[in-house]
This record gives C-alpha cells, structure tokens and sequence, in this order.
C-alpha cells in the first residue's frame, strides 16, 4: 500500500498538466534538427512524416527524414511523452484505391510502431477533393482501426476546419480516431487571391471550434492547434506570403512584446501568434472542455527568447519552468548511506534539491554533482537536477 501510494504521489507530481489538458502536443518535422528543441514541454510528440508507397509499405521520403527519425527517437526516449508517427498525403491516393494496399498498409502502420516503440499513428491525409478519395479515406481509417483496435496503440487524425475541403471527410471515417486535432492556421497567406492579414486568429480558433461542434463533435475529442510560426507579406494587398518562424520574428523584431500579433518594418508585414494570443488560446481550451492543444511546429520557437511561446504554453497548463525527466541519469550509490552522486551525460549539474515524497525540499548544493543525505531518515526522496541546458531532471533515490 505504501508503495502504491507512492507511485500514486509520484505521477500526480511529474504530470501536472494533464489535470488541465489531456493532450498538449507538439510536431516534428524531418526537416529540423533534435539540437536544442524542447521536447519536454509536450506530452504528445508526433514525427512528421512517413509517407505511402502504392503497395502498402511506409517511405522515408525527402532528405535526411530516416535519420532525424532516429535522432527524435534517441532525444525524446526519455521524455515523458506518447510518441506518434504522422503519415502524410503523398501517395495516399493510389494507395487507398488499392483494397490489398490499404490491408497492407494498416499492417505495416502497426508493425513500424511496435519496432520503433511509438504510441499510435497520426493520419494527415489533406487536400481531398473528390468522392472517390473520400470513399477511400473512409475505408483505409476503418482497416487502420480494425488493425489496432486490440492493442493500446492510439490513432488520431488531423484536419483541418471549415466546408470548402472539409465536405469530402465523412464522420463515418473521423469517429475511427480516439480524437481529432484540428490546423488552425494557413487562413491567409498560402494562395494567390489570400486576404491580408492575420492567418490563425482568434476568430479563426472560434470559427473551427463552431465547425466542428456543428458537425457534431463534442470539445472533449478535439484538440486545436496553435501555430508557432508567422506569414510575411510584402505590402497591405493580400496574396501569397513568405512563412516565417516565431523565432525569425523575434530575432527581425528584439522589442517585440507579448502582446503583439503584426509587427511592420521595411522588410514586410508580419503576422504571427504573440505570446499573449497563445496564452489566450490555451486558456480557451481549458476553459472550455477540450481535448488539449497541438503546436505546428515546436522547433520553430526558442524556449530560451524572453518571449518564448513555448514558455507561455507552459505558463497555461501550469507548468513553470520544463517538464521533468523521469529517470534519466546516474545516482551512486542507491541506495545510498550519507551521500550520493548524480551524472548526466552530456549534461552540467548546476543545482541539487533532495526533495520529500511529499514535496517538501530538504536540502539544496549549487555547482556541485554530490548532495548529502547524511541527517534524513531512510526512505524514498527525489533529487530535483538543475542542468547548464535548462532541463531538470528528476530521480528516484533511495537512503
């Protein structure tokens, strides 16, 4: 009992946002690097993309994407978080025309998340436009589901909102998924005749959010999206715009505050997500019942800027500061007698707090790998380590 009561302890202490929001969720992309990205912040991380091949069989398409796939596997094998594959358009078609191809593929979806140690598949299809498209979307989210139904892995889809596209994806193939998470963002900028102005909007989050409570969508199954990234356009008239990462805005624009969402200077008008508009968006979905939010993309923000979005998302599912890592690290001796040692690799120690099953901080050593335990009773304590990267880990030891 003693022991239950502390696992029960210990997963209400490391998961504290999921009390607000069950899912808070953060792409990928293979065309980025792991270097420097805050995985940790997310309890769902998805790897985009894998793509189709006309068979059946999944492809690693465009340069470098296998290799970055085992470079977000080995950064993110300790962090606590379900770890999704995304698969996206390119080849979906002829694949999902094919009734071998579609059993294939919904074997193969399953076979690569088992080898690979994933959670579940996130299906990306977009851009369907025709009713025979549509009929196979339907089909191939149906075998996907009947292929992993009898396991615990999770299968989402991701769309996006409004009649224009969405009329093409029946509710017969979106209640396959455990949720639906909904791209609120690319409202202007992507096309020829694109308005001016701003592309994800609060407006737009309300528009989406009425979309899919019209189509007939509780709040608790869908998850809406946040972009951490902007659209420059070259004057007030509208048309096709440059995408621009959040972390390119605030580099052109040092001043910036939180509360800006345009910014003009003699390179363009920018359009983006501040600081605040993230806030007020998350705080939305919380209010309001929903599944959680996902961010495209997370490496397109830098959680050490002042104005960091990822430090504002934290800041609204009550998180201060990064989520910590279970586990990960070296403590000697443990059990321990008077004093123990922690290692990290590829890590500084810059602070040590010995910390109570109860929370309660006992002892603290600034720059030093050893802390003593030399007056604490004997039992279960959690060493909280501060590292010159900004993480904190945190680990089991006991005296």
């Amino acid at each position: 009992m003693k022991r239950l009561a502390i696992v029960l302890l210990m997963c209400v202490s490391f998961n504290s946002f999921s009390q607000k929001l069950d899912v808070v969720g953060g792409y990928f992309p293979y065309w980025r690097t792991t270097a420097g990205v805050d995985f940790s912040s997310y309890n769902y991380l998805y790897y985009a993309f894998i793509y189709a091949r006309t068979n059946g069989d999944l492809k690693f398409h465009g340069g470098g994407n296998e290799a970055t796939f085992n470079s977000f596997l080995t950064a993110t094998e300790n962090v606590d978080a379900k770890r999704l594959i995304s698969v996206n358009t390119g080849w979906m078609s002829g694949m999902a025309s094919d009734p071998v191809a579609r059993l294939a593929f919904a074997d193969t979806l399953r076979k690569f998340c088992r080898h690979y140690d994933l959670d579940g598949i996130d299906m990306d299809w977009e851009g369907i436009d025709n009713a025979t498209d549509r009929d196979n979307f339907t089909l191939l989210m149906k075998e996907i589901r009947a292929e992993i139904d009898s396991t615990d892995l999770e299968f989402v889809i991701t769309i996006g909102f409004g009649n224009y596209w969405l009329q093409w994806y029946e509710n017969e193939a979106l209640d396959q998924a455990d949720f639906l998470q909904i791209m609120i963002y690319d409202q202007t900028g992507t096309w020829s005749a694109s308005p001016y102005g701003a592309h994800a909007s609060m407006s737009h989050y309300t528009q989406a959010e009425n979309y899919w409570i019209g189509r007939g969508y509780s709040r608790d199954k869908l998850v809406m999206g946040l972009p951490y990234y902007g659209y420059r356009f070259d004057d007030n008239t509208g048309g096709i715009a440059a995408a621009v990462t959040y972390t390119e805005i605030m580099d052109q624009f040092p001043n910036a505050l939180p509360s800006d969402n345009v910014l003009i200077d003699a390179t363009g008008h920018y359009f983006f997500n501040g600081a605040d508009l993230i806030k007020d968006k998350v705080n939305y979905a919380i209010d309001n019942g929903f599944k959680g939010v996902m961010v495209w993309e997370i490496a397109q923000d830098d959680a050490s800027q002042s104005n960091s979005l990822t430090s504002a998302l934290n800041a609204s599912v009550g998180i201060d500061g990064p989520i910590e890592i279970r586990n990960e690290g070296k403590v000697y001796p443990n059990p321990a007698v008077n004093q123990v040692t922690v290692e990290i690799d590829n890590e500084k120690v810059l602070e040590i707090e010995l910390v109570s099953i109860t929370g309660q901080i006992l002892k603290k050593t600034l720059n030093s790998v050893s802390i003593s335990l030399e007056d604490v009773s004997s039992g279960l304590y959690f060493l909280k380590v501060k590292t010159e990267s900004g993480k904190l880990y945190s680990i089991d030891v006991v005296k």
